[in-house]
């Protein structure tokens, strides 16, 4: 007398189902075509299972793919860990701009977990740069990893960086992601940049930076750069000469920051003045020195520090405007802050 058996009939009947059979069916695709998709049909006598399947091989570097289109997308809305991107032009060159592509993120952004020497992580850092609509496309890639005595200190940061000659006039667009590989969390971030065309009357988007913060710099390479190695990222124990772009965080009231941007003149040269003002709710709080245009044909970087101590918690914009003459529409730039 076998009690087990005696006893599956009324278990399959309670539980509603009686006795099924589950097979796995493994599909190996063609070699020569391992990412294309099929579909698929399942016959048993002859007859066709009423469900039709789509098939296609993902390999682990194919999913980490998808995941990082996804966020470059709509890299704002990824937010796991914070991160900044920003495009800055530093110099012009026979006419086209050098811009500098900057990635960065907050050290203690990063899950830290125990390693050889204390405490170790790992990140993917990604960029795609392209002129609008769509021309230039330059997409990089980085591979990095850090390790630190002890926790990484509050304030610090990482800074990918990769500059780049030769850039057209025009609106040129950034979208950045950052995964960390221990906590395989995203984060992304984007920044637009207006770069004017030299000999014609033209103001550039005002980059913000903070000033005065310690940071870890490390590469950002072309995906076309040979050979790929893994970038170990370096502590610097001084504060940065070179201001870091805005975190997206609100800046704290007594840090050091400062806006950038580029006016150009037409050739034969106009009068007018360029303005820099700060404002609050439409009301200009406090204004900057008023320059003169760059002589004709010619472009100059306008620097502009906030002397954050004498602000109150809130939100700010920063406004730049060109003005011209003969009834012609001043041109204009904003940007906006947050102090906490």
């Amino acid at each position: 007398y076998n009690r087990a058996a005696h006893l599956l009939p009324a278990v399959t009947a309670e539980a509603g189902r009686g006795c099924r059979c589950i097979y796995r069916i493994g599909v190996e695709p063609p070699p020569n075509r391992r990412n294309d998709l099929y579909h698929a049909a399942v016959f048993v006598h002859d007859r066709r299972i009423p469900r039709g399947f789509r098939l296609q091989h993902l390999t682990r570097f194919d999913r980490w793919l998808r995941e990082a289109k996804a966020v470059l997308r709509s890299p704002e809305d990824i937010t796991d860990v914070p991160l900044t991107s920003s495009l800055h032009p530093s110099g012009l060159k026979k006419g086209r701009w050098q811009v500098a592509v900057r990635v960065a993120m907050e050290a203690e952004g990063l899950l830290l977990l125990p390693a050889a020497g204390g405490k170790g992580g790992a990140w993917e850092t990604g960029a795609l740069m392209y002129r609008e609509p769509g021309e230039n496309t330059v997409e990089l890639l980085a591979h990095s990893r850090l390790t630190v005595e002890d926790k990484a200190a509050a304030g610090s940061y990482i800074v990918h960086e990769r500059v780049f000659e030769g850039l057209k006039p025009g609106e040129w667009l950034l979208s950045a992601f950052v995964r960390d590989r221990n906590a395989k969390t995203f984060g992304g971030g984007k920044f637009t940049l207006d770069l004017p065309r030299p000999g014609e009357a033209g103001l550039s988007t005002p980059v913000p930076f903070l000033s005065g913060q310690t940071w870890i710099r490390t590469q950002l390479p072309d995906m076309t750069d040979k050979p790929k190695r893994v970038a170990e990222a370096t502590r610097s124990t001084e504060a940065l000469t070179t201001p870091l772009p805005l975190p997206k965080r609100p800046v704290r009231r007594g840090d050091g920051l400062e806006f950038r941007s580029w006016v150009c003149a037409p050739k034969k040269g106009i009068s007018g003045g360029v303005v820099r003002f700060v404002a609050r709710d439409g009301e200009p709080m406090f204004r900057f020195e008023e320059v003169k245009p760059p002589r004709g044909g010619t472009c100059n970087e306008l620097v502009d520090p906030v002397d954050t101590r004498f602000l109150e918690p809130g939100e700010y914009v920063y406004h730049v405007r060109y003005s011209l003459p003969d009834g012609l529409e001043p041109l204009s730039r904003q940007q906006v802050f947050v102090l906490e």
